[in-house]
């Protein structure tokens, strides 16, 4: 099972497919970003609503797998859903890493 890891202060939050009451930075068309609750996870496939860019530090393929780092013009792609939240992209079980323009 996947994992994401996002940094809040000193303190790393683990977003799951099972993880509840928290949310995730998405990036805005100004480079701001904003919280919005985060759902889980959804194949490439079967996503539905807006792409954006998560504000992710780290991801994990798999459970008790490495963590790779992302590097600062890289982004896990995701798709907010109006009135649900935010879903992470997955392919093959992977979340799905994009580049960003600069």
């Amino acid at each position: 099972m996947p994992a994401l890891r996002r940094k809040q202060n000193y303190r790393n939050i683990i977003l799951t497919a099972d993880t509840s009451h928290e949310t995730v930075g998405v990036y805005l068309r100004s480079g701001l970003t904003r919280d919005v609750i985060w759902r889980g996870f959804v194949d490439l496939k079967r996503a539905q609503g807006s792409p954006v860019k998560l504000h992710i530090h780290s991801y994990q393929a798999e459970n008790f797998g490495p963590w790779t780092l992302l590097r600062e013009n890289e982004c896990i792609q995701g798709c907010v859903v109006v009135g649900e939240g935010v879903y992470g992209i997955l392919i093959d079980g992977v979340p799905r890493v994009i580049r960003t323009k600069y």
